[in-house]
């Protein structure tokens, strides 16, 4: 599949095409605890999807993670909406962590690299790097609240079938269109 499918561009934003895009195992590195003792390890993708759904009435990017290891003894899973694209590839992410019948909400952020082509399976790379609070809530004069973070770098393997939709335009292309045809309206 050529590559120039396999991008989408919004008003500028370059992003992954639409589809499932399965992302490839591979660590990530937790930290935990306080500002003066670190706990830290590495965990392992076991599985997971980038889904991107672009369209004129709904835009929604997602990442599902499933991590395994030694750290979680429980199913563990990573749950995020890209709430935010910026023009240079930074993506906010929000989220959930959830480990047995525990669950943690998270902020972070997503760096897209881009789709490349090393060997016969594009990917799209991000760079992955999120908060979330694991014991008692910050207090103002307290520096010593836990908290953990999680950062790595993923790979997203294309999908086999890009969803193709016609109606996905960019401002500017539909006003270049608009100039171009007579007759027709802009978005």
């Amino acid at each position: 599949m050529r590559l120039d499918r396999l991008i989408q561009h919004i008003d500028g934003v370059e992003l992954p095409a639409n589809g499932d895009w399965t992302l490839a195992p591979g660590p990530l590195d937790v930290a935990s605890g306080s500002r003066w003792r670190r706990l830290a390890h590495r965990t392992d993708v076991a599985d997971g999807v980038l889904r991107v759904r672009v369209g004129p009435s709904t835009s929604l990017v997602t990442l599902e993670l499933s991590l395994s290891g030694v750290a979680h003894p429980h199913p563990t899973t990573l749950t995020a909406t890209v709430e935010d694209v910026g023009s240079r590839g930074r993506w906010l992410l929000c989220g959930e962590l959830t480990s047995g019948s525990s669950a943690r909400a998270f902020t972070g952020a997503a760096q897209y690299h881009g789709v490349y082509r090393e060997g016969a399976v594009p990917s799209a790379r991000l760079t992955i790097s999120a908060v979330l609070a694991t014991g008692e809530p910050a207090m103002p004069l307290r520096r010593s609240a836990r908290a953990a973070s999680i950062r790595g770098d993923l790979y997203a393997f294309a999908p086999a079938a890009v969803e193709q939709d016609p109606s996905v335009w960019s401002r500017s292309a539909a006003r270049e269109h608009a100039t171009a045809t007579p007759g027709a309206g802009t978005i």
